[in-house]
């Protein structure tokens, strides 16, 4: 890897042993590595050590939990260029299931670590959650900028995508619907949106907890970085 870092340095015509580019090619390559860790970790392992029961979940009446503001860097697919952010996790437990609040962060950072799109990493979230935790229902937005070789400048908009399933499976349609203007509040910015449903069609309804459900506890979380709404 250090090698091929040499040989881009040469391609774009810098002289590789010149003071302040020495130790550049053993750098990058750290940091590739570093960058590039949820090929080799296990999200699965990460989410089965820390899954509890708790009864009074499990008695009540499938409320929702919800962690936000979860930093993220990601390495782009298209341009291996950063895209950095916040995500926000929401989910319905089953059978009285839960996982550690913090698990949820780890997991972002986790599934961040390999070169994706905003939307992959989205879905990769929530395919991790489904397929460990098996809620009743899940909802994955997340919130970043993206920097481009296009242009020299900071990109001033946020990008927002979403990937849900279950009984969440609409309610990021229903919070960007009628609305929008709301759900845009919480995500503290005009954002461009690309949403993803099990179908790949915005659907009409949700079951369970409605949009407007949802929109309320990312409200109610603001401030806090996680609620539980009943």
């Amino acid at each position: 890897m250090q090698g091929a870092v040499t040989s881009l340095l040469v391609g774009i015509g810098e002289d590789v042993h010149r003071q302040g580019l020495l130790d550049t090619p053993k750098r990058v390559a750290k940091a590739m590595i570093a960058m590039t860790e949820g090929y080799r970790q296990d999200s699965g392992r990460l989410l089965s050590q820390a899954l509890f029961d708790e009864p009074i979940i499990e008695a009540g009446s499938g409320g929702l939990v919800l962690v936000r503001d979860i930093d993220f860097a990601c390495l782009s697919q298209e341009s291996l260029l950063p895209f950095y952010g916040r995500a926000h996790i929401a989910y319905v437990p089953a059978n009285g299931v839960v996982l550690g609040l913090s698990k949820l962060a780890r997991l972002t950072k986790l599934c961040a670590k390999q070169l994706q799109s905003q939307d992959s990493l989205a879905r990769h979230v929530l395919h991790a959650l489904q397929t460990q935790l098996a809620p009743q229902g899940a909802l994955v937005v997340v919130q970043a900028r993206h920097l481009s070789y296009t242009s020299l400048q900071p990109p001033a908009q946020q990008m927002a995508a979403a990937a849900s399933g279950g009984t969440l499976a609409c309610a990021w349609h229903v919070m960007t619907g009628g609305r929008q203007a709301e759900a845009f509040r919480w995500l503290g910015t005009d954002s461009s949106v690309a949403g993803v449903s099990p179908d790949g069609k915005p659907p009409v309804w949700c079951l369970g907890l409605a949009g407007a459900d949802v929109l309320a506890a990312f409200q109610e979380a603001e401030g806090t970085g996680w609620a539980m709404i009943n």
